[in-house]
């Protein structure tokens, strides 16, 4: 489990006082232990003095990492994002896979 907390002056950034946390679960599967299930939400405030349409953004991941053995993971993830950037850009679905070496 983890939670996470950031603050940044208004003058500095356009997003300030962001927040979120997850789940992180090793081991779900007894045939797969290495691997790994994320679930994870973050909300971001956005400054006043902006000119955004929406005054935060949001995000919700969810995401499967799959260890292959001597440093390699795969990691298929789906996240979902609401206002992003706070602009009048719409709700969107990404889908990633991210491939990674561990050395």
């Amino acid at each position: 489990m983890f939670f996470q907390y950031g603050s940044a002056p208004a003058s500095v950034a356009k997003l300030h006082h962001p927040v979120g946390g997850g789940l992180v679960w090793d081991g779900a599967f007894r045939r797969r232990p290495k691997d790994e299930v994320g679930l994870a939400f973050s909300d971001g405030l956005l400054t006043k003095q902006s000119v955004f349409t929406h005054g935060f953004e949001n995000e919700v991941e969810l995401y499967y990492k799959f260890d292959l053995g001597h440093g390699l993971t795969v990691q298929p993830d789906v996240e979902f994002w609401q206002h992003p950037g706070g602009g009048g850009t719409p709700n969107t679905i990404l889908g990633l896979v991210r491939a990674m070496y561990s050395f």
